[in-house]
């Protein structure tokens, strides 16, 4: 298509075009599995949606991940399911580094801890949050999970359908004791030998699962063996 040919060569992101302008509806017709994603960004735009309060936005982000507009949470994957946005994933070790925390998603997968990032927060601040609101972990006093026990492993930059159009961060974060677990949360622990020999056994979310996998063959997740 040469209209196709032509975003390609000028190497255009729909987020560098005024929506109605021709590079706008060419770059329409030329991408149309994006169609939905441009409409999210344009309604965004014209919503100024970055007035919503903090806690209800989160971040939409470009192929570089770098934000152009914030988009209300709840419209995120079930309304506008392409559009690129941030999340943080903390993969949760057993003190010993044997075992791996999961707790049961929204869908009943087993999943790490994770969080979209709200406006303005940083990618360590919602791995944070994850920690604190999806298993109960907290610092003492009731402050944050402490900063040295929470360590980044792995980010993937462009947000496409490998990672839910997600810009990830990875992080692990090892139990110093098992006790320090919200005694109601709803978790359970699996060995990482185990995890990785799984074939459909147990019920995983592919996300997770692909992370999973990609940080214990690279090395960046230090497990014992």
């Amino acid at each position: 298509m040469l209209g196709k040919d032509l975003i390609i060569k000028k190497n255009l992101s729909f987020t560098n075009l005024t929506p109605g302008t021709p590079d706008w509806m060419i770059y329409w017709a030329a991408f149309p599995e994006q169609q939905t994603a441009m409409l999210a960004w344009q309604k965004a735009l014209s919503e100024n949606v970055a007035t919503l309060a903090k806690q209800e936005s989160i971040t939409v982000v470009d192929s570089d991940d770098i934000v152009i507009a914030f988009c209300p949470a709840d419209r995120v994957h079930s309304v506008w399911p392409f559009l690129k946005h941030r999340r943080s994933h903390v993969m949760v070790l057993s003190p010993n580094r044997e075992e791996i925390i999961l707790l049961k998603d929204s869908l009943g997968d087993w999943n790490c801890p994770s969080r979209h990032i709200h406006a303005e927060e940083s990618y360590f601040s919602a791995a944070e949050r994850a920690l604190e609101e999806k298993i109960g972990l907290t610092g003492e006093n009731g402050n944050s999970v402490l900063r040295g026990r929470i360590r980044e492993l792995h980010y993937e930059k462009e947000p496409c359908c490998s990672n839910d159009y997600e810009a990830t961060m990875v992080y692990e974060y090892v139990l110093p004791n098992l006790t320090e677990i919200s005694a109601d949360s709803q978790l359970t622990s699996v060995g990482i030998r185990e995890l990785l020999q799984t074939k459909n056994t147990i019920s995983i979310n592919g996300l997770f699962f692909r992370l999973f996998n990609e940080v214990v063959s690279t090395g960046e997740l230090k497990w014992q063996k």
